[in-house]
């Protein structure tokens, strides 16, 4: 959960019910984080009064998981224990307790994740079958978050045959992708990374990748991008739309890429890889780990160079995951 202090100013502005809501929307949509909800809501709604803080949405949010009327009354700002019931303004009444209805949230989350991760798979089996070797003619992109505990993104944690941790503390943000029989990264992503920087370095990293390609893989080029909440910004689909048209997979794509699914990401294969080699030994400093990064892609590339069906099997591999999935729904709806 986020905390975020806010001033006086803010937790006094208000806002409708009406904006409060998109408000708690975005912040949904941005996985919990307030200060990219705000941004969303920015992006998304212009001309609208915006919060001058990022608390004022967080605020709101609380007050509809503890059944608080969602526009609070005077004494109410800056006091989320009131229970004063003056002005005549839009309140929110249920006599269900918090916890059921944010079950109940979670479970309709849970229902939406599963749905457009049954529509992705069926999809993705349409196309390879309709065309063979569809998923190699997709830059598969992803990002990784390297630290001395392990890739703290990837829930691949540090190997536990070590005693101890580096005293230092530093991350590293990588950008890698795959696209037919070609591995490209590392690009280091910049610690203070923003919206603004993120499409600043879309415009400049993915042209000059499209430009190297093959007439025959150009031409049939899609994009694909996970639900990373930075590839949730109208922004960036805007800069993935002028290079890719209505080719790409991602959150906002036209081809939804469902949440928390790596294993249908071909990318996995190349976290797997580098977590062994950069995590083989204890990293003592950031540029240690930095030179063990380069030297693991570089060892990734000579590997695929001197096998080029391994990175075929990747591809088919994702393909196979998406049809397992698929027949496991399927058996699952035939139960009920």
């Amino acid at each position: 959960m986020d905390c975020i202090n806010g001033s006086l100013d803010d937790q006094e502005e208000e806002f409708t019910s009406r904006e409060y809501a998109n408000m708690i929307l975005y912040y949904g949509e941005a996985d919990c984080n307030a200060e990219l909800a705000l941004e969303i809501y920015k992006e998304r709604r212009p001309k609208a009064r915006h919060p001058k803080n990022p608390k004022v949405i967080l605020d709101a949010y609380n007050r509809l998981r503890k059944n608080l009327r969602l526009v609070p009354s005077t004494n109410e700002i800056g006091s989320e224990d009131s229970d004063s019931e003056t002005a005549p303004i839009a309140t929110l009444k249920s006599s269900v307790a918090p916890e059921p209805i944010a079950k109940k949230i979670k479970l309709g989350n849970q229902n939406q994740k599963l749905g457009d991760r049954l529509k992705f798979c069926e999809w993705l089996i349409k196309k390879q079958k309709r065309k063979g070797g569809f998923t190699q003619h997709v830059l598969w992109t992803d990002t990784a978050v390297l630290n001395p505990r392990g890739m703290s993104n990837r829930h691949k944690f540090y190997p536990a045959h070590f005693d101890s941790y580096p005293v230092e503390k530093w991350s590293i943000r990588i950008w890698a992708a795959i696209l037919n029989k070609k591995i490209y990264g590392p690009y280091i992503i910049p610690k203070d990374l923003t919206i603004d920087k993120y499409c600043e370095f879309i415009r400049e990293t993915l042209p000059s990748i499209k430009e190297d390609l093959p007439l025959n893989i150009y031409n049939e080029l899609w994009f694909a991008h996970d639900s990373a909440k930075w590839h949730k910004s109208v922004l960036v689909s805007r800069e993935i739309e002028k290079l890719f048209s209505d080719q790409w997979i991602g959150p906002c794509g036209v081809i939804i890429f469902p949440n928390e699914s790596p294993e249908l990401m071909p990318t996995q294969f190349i976290w797997d890889y580098v977590y062994e080699r950069v995590y083989e030994d204890l990293c003592v400093c950031e540029e240690e780990m930095q030179e063990k990064i380069v030297d693991a892609f570089r060892s990734l590339n000579k590997t695929c160079e001197e096998d080029p069906e391994l990175l075929v099997h990747v591809f088919e591999d994702c393909v196979s995951k998406a049809w397992s999935y698929v027949k496991e729904r399927r058996r699952f709806s035939d139960s009920d």
